[in-house]
């Protein structure tokens, strides 16, 4: 599998586009805005995508979704409870933001296949209530969930510090390592968070 970080939009989000090098079809993770450089990498790694994956429906995470459909014709897949999120994924800050409707409503534990790859679905809620975390291979898409050093914040609408812990320490508990590619900022481990992130070591102690 290949992956390349596509930073997007005001707040240098980190789109993702994941695929097999010998089959060349792929997914998009994330794909928060500037739709015109996510199109280019796919043209110039020749990558037919299959799927739309979201962490989560907050507006730095889909403004560019409705152009990848339409030019791609990839199914979007959201986490069942980001319903919330989806009917104001503003957070309350002025404007215009895409209505989408999700092809596929994620669950907890559920294993998707796409584009031969096997994908976990784990549902960490905090940062917003159907944030999915997906696992594949060695690597997790953690989006606004754990962060290099960090977590991300749960002041905003559905947000919930508790829930936040507990989702922190059920990625710290998974067996192995993983590569952590996260909704911003840079990639870490999960080695790494386990040692030296501060919120993961206060969750490990709850």
């Amino acid at each position: 599998m290949k992956i390349i970080t596509i930073p997007v939009g005001s707040l240098a989000t980190n789109c993702y586009l994941a695929y097999d090098e010998e089959s060349r079809h792929g997914f998009v993770v994330d794909p928060g805005d500037h739709v015109d450089r996510i199109l280019h990498e796919l043209k110039f790694h020749q990558v037919t995508v299959e799927a739309i994956l979201l962490t989560h429906a907050h507006f730095d995470h889909i403004m560019a979704v409705p152009e990848l459909i339409q030019t791609t014709g990839a199914k979007l897949y959201v986490g069942a409870g980001e319903t919330p999120v989806l009917e104001d994924p503003s957070v309350g800050m002025r404007m215009s933001v895409p209505h989408l409707t999700p092809d596929v409503w994620v669950k907890d534990g559920e294993i998707l296949t796409l584009a031969g790859m096997e994908l976990t679905c784990l549902n960490t809620p905090g940062h917003t209530p159907g944030s999915i975390c997906y696992l594949t291979e060695d690597t997790m898409f953690s989006g606004d969930t754990l962060f290099c050093g960090s977590c991300g914040r749960c002041d905003f609408p559905g947000g919930s510090v508790a829930e936040m812990y507990a989702s922190l320490k059920r990625l710290a508990s998974l067996p192995g390592n993983f590569r952590v590619l996260p909704g911003h900022d840079s990639e870490t481990t999960l080695d790494r968070e386990r040692r030296m992130n501060p919120y993961v070591r206060e969750a490990l102690l709850r």
